[in-house]
């Protein structure tokens, strides 16, 4: 008992009293951990919904004219707020989600995206009405290739806005009954060919849809590209895709079939 007291004593003392509330008051002056990245499939609240809108539509204004140099822009920096301008993507790190071994970065695409343009004529088999891709791996892989193939073909390739317009027009959602947001977008991209030296030009016009749950691009429709491009683009295309992937299954339709299967079992749960 007398070496108990003595112990409980020199816990309580005076002086041991005040290196314990030193150390706790050092400890309560360093900053807390920061939080982790949320994911981007969670649903958030009006504000942050608001908050993400307006920071992909800053992003997309100011980094789509810089498109033929640093590449397509996904991203911000989590404590800065600037647009992430890193080398473009190489070929082997497009098949895996690049912002999942990036916490420090602020996604402003959905990992779902969806990318489709119906040309002006009917394509040969096996090409369907309306060419699209889902997914983020496969939407910045058809980017990069864009990308690579015109820098081949062209010199001195720049990107011009013509029209960055937000709609509807007028004040930010307010509730999650009114989380509709577009984006029109027309540009017009300017090159000269390496072989002719000729000029060359095209006007693109697009629009960019947000997801009423995550507030991040979800959709990007490819409404005309005038001239339209040759059947040789498509095709070049293609074969780009499955350079990419080989015999993989594209894991932007993989992750697709994995949400609506899960979605489906969600529903059926409720109703029994």
């Amino acid at each position: 008992m007398l070496h108990q007291s003595r112990i409980c004593m020199r816990i309580f003392h005076p002086q041991a009293r005040g290196i314990s509330s030193h150390i706790l008051r050092h400890a309560s002056d360093e900053p807390p951990p920061p939080s982790p990245p949320q994911d981007p499939d969670d649903a958030v609240s009006d504000s942050e919904w608001t908050i993400r809108t307006g920071r992909a539509i800053d992003l997309l204004q100011k980094t789509l004219p810089e498109f033929f140099e640093h590449g397509l822009i996904t991203s911000l920096d989590r404590t800065t707020g600037a647009p992430n301008r890193s080398s473009p993507i190489p070929i082997p790190v497009v098949k895996t989600d690049p912002l999942k071994s990036h916490p420090d970065l602020e996604p402003v695409y959905s990992p779902h995206i969806r990318l489709s343009y119906t040309p002006p004529t009917q394509l040969p088999a096996p090409f369907p009405k309306t060419l699209s891709v889902e997914g983020l791996p496969l939407y910045l892989a058809s980017s990069a290739i864009v990308r690579h193939t015109l820098h081949a073909l062209y010199s001195d390739l720049r990107l011009v806005l013509d029209k960055f317009a937000v709609e509807p027009a007028g004040a930010p959602a307010t509730s999650s009954l009114n989380r509709e947001r577009k984006l029109a977008v027309a540009y017009s991209v300017f090159g000269s060919a390496r072989v002719s030296g000729s000029a060359s030009q095209w006007t693109v016009h697009s629009t960019y849809i947000f997801s009423p749950i995550t507030g991040l691009i979800l959709e990007h429709r490819v409404n005309s590209i005038l001239p339209a491009p040759h059947f040789t683009a498509y095709d070049g295309l293609r074969e780009g895709l499955s350079t990419f992937f080989g015999s993989e299954k594209p894991p932007g339709q993989a992750v697709c079939r994995e949400r609506v299967t899960r979605h489906s079992r969600a529903r059926e749960t409720t109703r029994e």
